[in-house]
């Protein structure tokens, strides 16, 4: 455990790999202790990482020191650009070659080539949350008008049709195995009328 703090305290991006492995480990505290040292070092590789652990563990702790991790990182973000932490909605990584897309109250931001720009090409409407599939190329968007998709980085979108007209779309998972397949979980705009039930 005291190695994965180490590699915590060295802020390098070649540490991150070994400690996103280290969060694999079958000792709870070596986790805990590799979700925090990933948030310590400043690296969106570690990102989604970071979020899967706090869906997927049932130990309090690790799903906490995953969720600080997150947190630090979305601070960073922040810093970066100008921003309070409370204004970055939503922050996601594509882990086979680090592109970041960062959505905040001035809109969809996106990290190639390490500086941030702004994604212009959106239609008007706000979104709510983002998801990357692996390459970073493939964005999909969740908004008040419904689902939309990029294949091309964000620089052209297509509403995807398969939801009901009108969805609001309120969280998004790409699954880090399939690219083709996306979870969508939807708000209705008015609950049904169960009384005849």
């Amino acid at each position: 455990m005291e190695a994965v703090q180490i590699l915590g305290w060295i802020n390098s991006p070649q540490v991150v790999e070994p400690l996103i492995e280290a969060t694999f480990d079958s000792s709870i505290l070596v986790r805990e202790a590799a979700a925090a040292a990933i948030g310590q070092t400043g690296a969106f590789q570690g990102l989604t990482r970071l979020q899967q652990l706090q869906l997927s563990q049932s130990n309090f702790y690790v799903q906490e020191s995953a969720f600080l991790a997150e947190q630090a990182l979305v601070a960073q973000v922040a810093g970066e650009l100008g921003l309070g932490v409370s204004e970055v909605h939503a922050l996601v990584t594509a882990p086979s070659d680090g592109w970041a897309y960062a959505l905040t109250s001035q809109g969809l931001l996106a990290k190639r080539e390490g500086a941030w720009e702004r994604v212009d090409t959106l239609p008007s409407t706000a979104a709510d949350v983002v998801a990357t599939g692996p390459d970073g190329r493939l964005v999909y968007l969740g908004t008040e008008i419904g689902l939309l998709k990029s294949i091309d980085g964000g620089q052209n979108w297509d509403r995807v049709r398969a939801l009901p007209a009108g969805s609001r779309v309120t969280a998004l998972a790409i699954d880090p195995k399939d690219s083709r397949r996306v979870y969508v979980a939807l708000a209705a705009k008015a609950l049904p009328d169960l009384s005849a039930l």
